[in-house]
């Protein structure tokens, strides 16, 4: 078997595919079948691809060598099957999935589809591999997946498969989990959290949805965007990926109002987001779907007026510790007047009644000082001669500067640059202070405060799958396969947030966990399994969730059946 080129001159120009050939023996002759579309040349063009074909040859050159990685995995993965050591703590948020039975929705997924491997058993295996150790299928399949005490038989290649099919039908398999998930354990959405990030991809031209945009890492590589909702109890409701150069304040009004019609949710929610998603817009489609709203509102961005309200000291109420005050609040409850343009171009004005709560806090004004005096060290170690304005970024802010020529570059010969101490001085005057707005005109100051807070598990959540998850750098490049992996990562999130918030009730924090898990090893034997797990002070909530002993340094067999069929 092997990989090559064809070229085809069509009407539309010529066209180029992935062809595989295969060498039958018992008939003597070889096959030859089409297994992946590149493209029209032109089409290539526009896409800003340069040269087409250079491009369609890297394409199989890139199969080509898989394919014969893969032979070598084979024999590879023979030694490596001989490795005693096995993980069986993955097995603990895999009873999750096991609990939410959602295996036979699994088979429905690929009816009429002629395959042959056990798409759920990809599923399962690339979610307990990305938590034990994620890293690059390739390595989950050679190295990771052979460790998991459960024993499949996928190959690479179907692996690769099924990972193709999990993307493309990502969307759905988000409703599967989520159906069975309500049957399960009830959702609570009457409050929603909301918030989006981006990956970025090492490659230089855009494509697909990789495209480039605003990155949280300020990269300049395409990026893609996910977006994230999670519900009251922050456990993950929905996830969508969308092109890098899109902006993330559409989002939220998108994924909400999929979520309630694929999810049959009617009632009213109130969503809760960053001053990111704080816009006219979202705020007139809320109202106008009957939900409300709590986003925080730059202090700093506010026009003078509210900046003088802000200023006015008699009107907090003060929380004192030790006679020293570490917060304080003050909210005003009036008619706010928003301006956006609609679909057509069409300015779209209307006014809402709304209440302003702003708050201080010291440990708040603390994280704001350090921020600014990192962003003036950066500044006053900055090599000037040559630098763009634009390239400075967010630490354009602090400076002034006297001449640059007519290309945008600061020119060291007369420039005149130096920190714009008036913006310092106003940053600094509100380093503590945060303004929330919201439509809750009946909840009290502390309770939005306090369900704005929550949105820290949001945050929390990017940062699972950035490290715990590894969800970047990706290793693969076609869309439904980027959408795939994205739906592993989200999916071993969703059952680690299970696991730690309506399992252990919030009393192991999700690093102990995956720490846990990772450490639950058994080495086989003849007779019986050696646990190699040291048990610690703070594994005693986790060790209850098992019925058996595990603690044991000797494992029975039955004690290992017992722990694989693990139900929570």
């Amino acid at each position: 078997m092997s990989y090559f080129l064809k070229k085809t001159n069509t009407k539309k120009g010529i066209y180029y595919q992935v062809y595989e050939g295969k060498h039958n023996k018992e008939k003597g002759y070889t096959t030859q079948k089409s297994i992946q579309v590149i493209g029209y040349h032109n089409d290539l063009l526009a896409k800003g691809i340069e040269d087409p074909l250079r491009y369609a040859k890297e394409i199989v050159e890139r199969l080509e060598t898989e394919r014969r990685n893969n032979i070598e995995q084979q024999k590879q993965r023979k030694i490596n099957e001989q490795n005693p050591i096995k993980n069986i703590g993955y097995k603990l948020p895999l009873s999750i999935l096991k609990k939410l039975g959602i295996e036979k929705d699994f088979a429905y997924l690929t009816f009429n589809r002629k395959i042959q491997f056990n798409l759920y058993n990809v599923f399962e295996s690339l979610i307990g591999a990305r938590i034990v150790s994620p890293v690059s299928k390739y390595k989950s399949y050679l190295d990771v997946i052979p460790s998991l005490i459960k024993k499949y038989d996928e190959t690479y290649n179907q692996i690769f498969d099924g990972l193709t099919i999990i993307g493309e039908k990502y969307e759905s398999i988000i409703q599967i989990l989520n159906h069975h998930y309500q049957q399960e354990f009830k959702r609570r959405t009457s409050t929603l959290y909301f918030d989006c990030t981006n990956y970025y991809f090492e490659i230089d031209k855009p494509s697909e949805d990789k495209q480039k945009g605003a990155s949280k890492e300020n990269r300049k590589e395409p990026i893609i965007g996910m977006s994230l909702l999670l519900d009251e109890e922050q456990i993950p409701l929905s996830m969508h990926m969308y092109p890098g150069n899109q902006s993330e304040k559409e989002e939220i009004r998108q994924i909400i109002e999929k979520m309630k019609r694929t999810n049959n949710i009617s009632g009213r929610t109130i969503q809760v987001a960053d001053k990111g998603l704080n816009c006219g817009k979202n705020i007139f489609e809320a109202v106008r779907n009957y939900d409300g709203y709590i986003y925080s509102q730059s202090v700093k961005k506010l026009p003078n007026i509210e900046k003088k309200w802000i200023d006015l000291s008699n009107e907090y109420q003060e929380i004192k510790e030790n006679n020293e005050v570490i917060f304080k609040i003050k909210s005003c409850i009036d008619d706010y007047t928003y301006h956006f343009n609609d679909e057509n171009g069409k300015k779209i004005t209307f006014t809402v009644k709304q209440k302003r709560i702003v708050y201080w806090s010291k440990s708040l004004e603390m994280k704001h000082r350090f921020e600014i005096d990192k962003e003036i060290e950066k500044l006053n170690q900055l090599t000037i001669s040559g630098i763009k304005r634009k390239e400075l970024g967010d630490l354009a802010k602090y400076i002034k500067i006297a001449s640059i020529d007519e290309s945008g570059i600061i020119d060291s010969s007369n420039i005149a640059l130096y920190l714009n101490q008036e913006k310092i001085d106003e940053d600094l005057k509100y380093c503590g202070f945060n303004m929330l707005i919201t439509s809750e005109i009946k909840m009290s100051d502390m309770e939005v405060c306090n369900a704005y807070k929550q949105l820290w598990r949001i945050e929390e959540s990017f940062r699972i799958l950035k490290t715990n998850l590894n969800a970047r750098p990706v290793y693969v490049s076609k869309k439904e396969n980027i959408y795939g992996h994205f739906l592993i990562c989200y999916t071993a999130l969703f059952l680690m947030r299970i696991l730690e918030l309506k399992i252990l009730k919030d009393k192991v924090p999700a690093n102990r966990l995956f720490d846990f898990i990772k450490r639950f090893n058994v080495v086989e034997t003849d007779e019986s399994y050696l646990n190699l797990l040291s048990r610690r002070k703070d594994d005693n909530l986790i060790f209850n969730l098992f019925k058996i002993p595990i603690d044991s340094y000797y494992l029975t067999k039955k004690m290992i059946t017992n722990l694989e069929n693990l139900e929570l």
